[in-house]
């Protein structure tokens, strides 16, 4: 199944860090998939960026965290509407 993690999954707000958010797209068996378009991302603090393929059914996006603390959910869907979304979560 397809993944989505953040690394580090923690940021000081108000700083330069960035996280990493990636999300690998798998079939049933495990195998990667390239996807027709890349997934969409939003975040429910911070800024970040669209997803790039990597390759290989990786794709990644950059997460700032602004100046806010909290937790910032990020959110990768694929396919819109009827498609499906993955979370994670990265501490601001």
């Amino acid at each position: 199944t397809s993944t989505l993690a953040a690394n580090p999954a923690t940021l000081t707000a108000g700083s330069n860090t960035t996280s990493t958010v990636t999300f690998t797209a798998r079939d049933a068996n495990g195998n990667p998939v390239v996807l027709p378009t890349a997934p969409t991302a939003t975040s429910s603090l911070g800024s970040i960026t669209g997803f790039t393929h990597q390759g290989n059914g990786v794709y990644t996006a950059t997460l700032s965290p602004g100046g806010q603390a909290g937790t910032s959910v990020v959110t990768a869907t694929v396919g819109g509407a009827g498609g499906f979304a993955l979370t994670a979560n990265v501490t601001i």
